[in-house]
């Protein structure tokens, strides 16, 4: 991981994989605030950054997100209607 952002209220983290002739970059972030200010109401934006970024990672390694299958942090389904 390495850290783009990160204050008391807005982490943004980047993962990088390179093995096995597989080199990949992605992003995870996160807002501290409600809803319509932010993406989470947990001060451990910092940990939730590396969640998102890891979460991405995995599902683009894998194929899944050519499949259209998403983490519970992305997926509108997951949401609370």
């Amino acid at each position: 991981y390495e850290v783009i952002v990160c204050s008391p209220e807005y982490c943004c983290f980047k993962a990088v994989v390179d093995k096995d002739g597989v080199y990949l970059e992605t992003f995870g972030s996160a807002k501290y605030g409600d809803f319509k200010n932010g993406n989470t109401q947990s001060w451990y934006i910092a940990e939730m950054a590396e969640k998102r970024a890891k979460s991405r990672a995995t599902l683009q390694l894998t194929g899944f997100y050519e499949l259209g299958v998403f983490g519970e942090d992305e997926s509108e389904s997951f949401k609370n209607g």
